[in-house]
This record gives structure tokens, C-alpha cells and sequence, in this order.
């Protein structure tokens, strides 16, 4: 699993954050593979970015090709997963200059997608096409160890 987060300070109190995933795990007749990216939004509540309680708005797109079991393997047909909704989280600074942070979020929000269905085995049959799902939930939840590169404003 590869992940890649940047965080852009815009404003004083506000925030940019992008999140490239990708997943790939292939074991005999199961995988699951995953590319997306998920971008934030966060409004900090505290004296500056960075720092103490934020709110957000978030997003996401993921491709998927996920095989877990021998009676199927699902596939976005050229539909990404998408979400939309909103966020709250908490940042914990710590060290000599305050570099390193740990931080927990969650989010909740709506995922809509589109999937199709083949057999399990090499090259399988199409069984079953464009089945939509809609999901309203948890769409964000994570807990990040962190540390900030940057030049202090003066």
C-alpha cells in the first residue's frame, strides 16, 4: 500500500490536504486493487492552521478490482467510487519545534458507484453489469503520525 498526503496552508485558518492512495494485494484467486485520491477542505478552529480542532469538506474518487471470495470479482466499469461530505478532526503537536503531530479524524457522507460482476477465474465471464450502489456513512476515518517540513512566517 502506497500513500501520499500534502498539506497546503491557504489561510491563516485554512487548509488543503491531499490523499493519493494505491493498493495492490494479489494472492491466489483473491485481490484487491485500489487507486484513488481523497482532497479536504479543513477550517481550523484554533489560534492557526495546524492546530487543535478542524472541520472539513471532503471528496474522493477510487478505481476498484476487488476478488474476495470464489463467486465473484467486482470492477468499476470506467465509474469511479465518488463521496462527498463533511469532517472533524483533532491535531496534537508535539516535539522541540513542534514538527510532529498526531491526528485524528472522521468523517461522514455519501458514496455513489457503479460495478460489474465477473466469475472469479482467469479472464471470466461477465455475470451481472452496471450495478449501482449508493452508501450513507463513515467515509473518512483516520488516525495520522506526521511531521512538517516548512519555513516559519515571520
Amino acid at each position: 500500500m502506497r500513500l501520499v498526503n500534502s498539506v497546503l496552508f491557504v489561510l491563516q485558518f485554512c487548509t488543503f490536504r491531499f490523499s493519493g492512495l494505491t493498493y495492490d494485494i494479489r494472492v491466489p484467486d483473491r485481490k484487491i486493487r485500489l487507486l484513488g485520491s481523497q482532497p479536504e477542505f479543513r477550517y481550523w478552529l484554533g489560534q492557526k492552521a495546524g492546530e487543535g480542532h478542524f472541520v472539513g469538506i471532503h471528496g474522493a474518487l477510487l478505481g476498484f478490482n476487488i476478488a474476495l471470495n470464489d463467486k465473484g470479482r467486482f470492477q468499476d466499469p470506467n465509474h469511479a467510487l465518488w463521496n462527498a461530505g463533511i469532517g472533524y478532526g483533532y491535531s496534537w503537536n508535539f516535539g522541540k519545534d513542534k514538527r510532529w503531530a498526531l491526528e485524528a479524524n472522521i468523517g461522514v457522507g455519501y458514496a455513489d458507484y457503479i460495478y460489474d460482476s465477473y466469475r472469479n477465474w482467469h479472464n471470466g465471464a461477465k455475470f451481472k453489469s452496471n450495478t449501482h450502489e449508493s452508501y450513507w456513512g463513515v467515509t473518512r476515518a483516520g488516525l495520522t503520525i506526521m511531521y512538517k517540513w516548512y519555513t516559519p512566517r515571520k
